[in-house]
């Protein structure tokens, strides 16, 4: 199961619950009535807009490298730009299409940050993504790149549509069905809906709406427990989901996390909810960032790291960076942060940030998603129980996914299991193989026999917490860090911008989506300081400031 396949499950069981108290048509029968359309193939309601908005992020490019002829630009010196993931790559490539040359630097060894891939892993002939996996239709940014780029995307969901089960929940010892889900979320979706009216007019940090700050200061698990109404099943869902969905135990997460994530679907698709499409770069996602590499490769400098940023009198930065044992310094005009702000607090920035800048900067909080992908003989959950392999179960288990291009070759297989909270940092504890075999032996519950044809010996681990150069899987709110937070991350401070998936608005923090748009972003926002006139932001002409209300955003998440 994706990241987001359990949110898509919630939303749609918020939608049905509203529609069933609007119209007393029963939430079964309702149901009945979603299965039905899907089985038809009705036209999903937002693929019109995809393709729209696809067009649009063309658009952005045809402008950019159209508009040649009305630059001003008033700076010859490079743009510095720090960290070579999607997000400062995306920005040093549209830069360097417009003219303006870049300084693009990078603490670790290679280039593509949180999107990493292993060619031919375990002994198969799989890539496996050890960071950013899935790339869902309405990440407009970053498959309009893919396309740019020459790279080719293969659809997930096409593999999958015709096996009988397409997800599992196992909560209890038993088998939960989409039904009971449906029936037992309704009180939840009936409480959401109530506050996310009671918040619409959030916006953002600058916002004061009482109701938004009384919600951000309870955890989910707080918020469950003031409905009377949640059973244990349905407790044991949304944990599952929301830990990693955004990595944090529910204890340590805003409630508002819970709210506008199933809210801003109410009435976005109607009953149907949001089709799943998926999708995967053939060869490994890990090729946008090499592509992107190769063509401004003479302007990449890896394994050089920030240790400072000093204003100077005349409005430049005096920057200090490291490689190896030498250190050395330089000065620029703009400079782009894109790294984590797990790694960005370890920087001497010695710059006149606002307070609620740098408390962020300081403080925010970061998931520990953490993946672990074990070789199978057979891939029996599609052989012998014509099931994909989306499981959501609890006793630590969290959830599970084929891994992406496991799932179009025939012979044996790959399960990813993605997990957060303090299951993603127990992953990290003790070997691979024994994490596999606690795997198997859960597996065991839903698809029996599967311990036989299991490989723990062939198993690879992906911990982002304690990777050197991410600290963390991505950003994720603590009680009373939304409505502190929210838009602040991406703030620019004088000539110093920011991007990243932190930065992103909400519906795509955490995926490679949101570092792509926002580098867009910010390449956008410095040609315009420059004097590049005439650029149109793709997604609706949308200008980056100010960010729109979570209640205008959907409910898509992963970088991992």
């Amino acid at each position: 199961m994706t990241k987001s396949s359990v949110m898509t499950i919630l939303s749609r069981a918020h939608t049905i619950a509203r529609m069933s108290i609007q119209t007393g048509i029963p939430s079964d029968e309702l149901l009945g009535i979603v299965k039905e359309a899907k089985a038809r193939k009705f036209q999903n309601p937002c693929s019109c807009l995809l393709k729209g908005g696809l067009d649009l992020a063309q658009k952005f490019k045809v402008s950019l490298l159209s508009k040649g002829g009305e630059r001003t630009m008033a700076q010859t010196t490079p743009v510095l730009i720090v960290g070579a993931g999607i997000a400062g790559l995306t920005a040093a490539y549209r830069l360097t299409q417009a003219g303006v040359p870049v300084n693009v630097i990078e603490a670790s060894n290679r280039v593509g940050g949180r999107i990493r891939t292993r060619q031919k892993a375990l002994g198969t002939p799989f890539a496996v993504e050890l960071g950013g996996e899935f790339i869902y239709a309405e990440h407009i940014y970053l498959r309009s790149l893919i396309e740019e780029l020459g790279l080719h995307l293969v659809d997930l969901h096409a593999v999958d549509e015709n096996l009988e089960t397409q997800e599992t929940y196992f909560f209890g010892g038993r088998k939960v069905s989409l039904a009971e889900i449906t029936t037992d979320f309704a009180p939840i979706a009936e409480q959401i809906n109530r506050d996310f009216e009671a918040i619409a007019n959030f916006k953002d940090y600058t916002t004061k709406i009482p109701a938004a700050v009384e919600l951000d200061n309870i955890s989910i698990a707080e918020y469950l427990d003031q409905i009377p109404q949640t059973t244990p099943a349905i407790r044991e869902l949304v944990k599952a989901a929301y830990e990693t969905y955004y990595g944090l135990n529910m204890e340590e997460q805003s409630s508002l996390n819970l709210i506008y994530i199933i809210g801003a679907q109410l009435g976005k698709f109607g009953i149907i909810g949001v089709t799943e499409q998926l999708f995967y770069v053939q060869g490994g996602n890990e090729l946008i960032p090499q592509k992107l590499a190769n063509l401004i490769s003479n302007s990449i400098e890896t394994g050089t790291i920030l240790e400072a940023i000093n204003y100077l009198s005349d409005g430049r930065y005096r920057v200090v960076l490291r490689s190896e044992n030498s250190t050395f310094e330089r000065t620029y005009e703009r400079i782009l942060l894109t790294l984590p702000l797990t790694l960005l607090r370890q920087v001497q920035l010695n710059v006149d940030l606002p307070p609620l800048k740098k408390l962020s900067i300081d403080t925010a909080s970061y998931g520990t998603n953490s993946k672990l992908t074990t070789t199978y003989q057979e891939k029996i959950w599609r052989t012998r129980y014509n099931s994909t392999a989306n499981v959501y179960l609890d006793l630590g288990f969290q959830s599970t996914w084929e891994t992406a291009e496991s799932r179009y070759h025939p012979g044996m297989g790959l399960i990813t299991q993605f997990v957060g909270g303090t299951e993603g940092l127990a992953i990290g504890a003790g070997s691979p193989e024994i994490h596999a075999q606690k795997l198997n032996s859960q597996l065991e519950q839903v698809f029996p026999g599967i311990s036989n044809i299991s490989m723990p010996d062939r198993t690879i681990r992906s911990y982002w917490p304690e990777e050197v150069y991410a600290r963390g899987s991505y950003l994720c709110y603590k009680p009373g860090e939304w409505t502190k937070f929210y838009g602040v991350e991406r703030q620019r401070v004088g000539n110093i911008f920011f991007a990243g998936e932190h930065t992103s608005f909400l519906e795509n923090q955490g995926y490679m989506e949101g570092g792509c748009q926002t580098g867009e972003i910010a390449a956008m926002e410095i040609l315009q300081d420059l004097g590049l006139k005439g650029i149109a932001l793709c997604a609706g002409n949308r200008q980056p400031t100010p960010r729109p209300s979570p209640s205008q955003e959907g409910n898509k998440k992963p970088i991992i």
